[in-house]
């Protein structure tokens, strides 16, 4: 199946790269979701963001075809950032993990001898959860990439258990560790993609 032409089950959005021209809503969606931007009540109810790209950084990943979304008639309502791992020193957020990292295994073997990226960021749209967004994305990643890295790194915030109940029961992630950010326990998972595209092959797509 191309994924440039997906359209999602049941809905009327559609996948594909960012473009230039949408880093303003990408923005924005992000801001409307950051862990300091929402109250006690909404981080309980809600998954939430840490990591808190500048609208530069944001135009550059979208520049290096590094940003997935799914519109809704040209409305972005998801959207997934993937960071190699030359960029991640770049990006201020990414430092600890990767510092953290370094100390990790993935059966058997540390992390250094694999080819990885880290999944910088994802963010959904409040009135678009529960759609089955975050999955389907997941795997148009998966088609898109599988052949260039082994897996796919992410750190999430112990206190973000909505986030956690999606990336590792719903998404497969599998967790390999973690480490103290500031006094908060950030948990690291990863997402093997050959084993998952051989998985959707066999499935079917």
């Amino acid at each position: 199946m191309d994924s440039s032409l997906n359209t999602m089950r049941d809905t009327n959005l559609s996948t594909w790269f960012a473009t230039s021209n949408e880093a303003e809503q990408i923005f924005e969606l992000q801001k409307k979701n950051l862990e300091k931007n929402l109250s006690l009540t909404e981080k309980q109810s809600q998954w939430f963001l840490s990591l808190d790209n500048s609208f530069e950084e944001i135009e550059d990943l979208i520049n290096d075809h590094l940003v997935i979304v799914a519109r809704d008639w040209g409305k972005i309502v998801w959207y997934r950032t993937i960071i190699p791992l030359e960029k991640a020193p770049r990006i201020d957020f990414e430092k600890p993990l990767l510092d953290a990292s370094t100390n990790m295994e993935y059966l058997w073997r540390p992390l250094k001898d694999y080819k990885y990226c880290i999944m910088g960021q994802s963010c959904v749209d409040i009135n678009y959860r529960g759609r089955k967004v975050s999955e389907i994305l997941k795997d148009l990643f998966i088609e898109k990439f599988w052949w260039k890295f082994d897996f796919w790194i992410c750190e999430i915030s112990e206190n973000n258990t909505r986030s956690m109940n999606v990336h590792i029961s719903k998404l497969g992630f599998k967790i390999i560790g973690n480490y103290d950010r500031n006094g908060t326990n950030r948990v690291v998972s990863l997402l093997p993609l050959k084993e998952n595209m051989e998985l959707m092959d066999t499935i079917g797509r």
